[in-house]
């Protein structure tokens, strides 16, 4: 379905496009929330290998939850692990 907001008066042709960039942040910010919670999930109910031990798996998620630039990456993550690992 075609709009033709150029029909529109500008108050409600803005307001239109501002709703439209609300809906893609949150849409955004709900996929990361899933992701978050799928590794979450994985972290606890995961197979014993793949299990954090509880000062590991609050470090990762205080991490995501403070970082602005999305989930990590498994490359990223098995950096950081792997420096931890070298300094104990």
């Amino acid at each position: 379905m075609d709009l033709d907001l150029n029909q529109l008066p500008p108050a409600y042709r803005a307001a239109f496009e501002a709703q439209q960039a609300q809906i893609a942040a949150l849409t955004e910010a709900n996929a990361r929330l899933e992701h978050l919670v799928a590794e979450f999930r994985q972290a606890v109910y995961g197979k014993k290998s793949e299990k954090l031990r509880p000062d590991e798996r609050q470090l990762a998620f205080e991490g995501e939850a403070l970082s602005a630039t999305g989930p990590r990456t498994v490359g990223e993550r098995n950096r950081c692990r792997a420096g931890r690992s070298s300094q104990g």
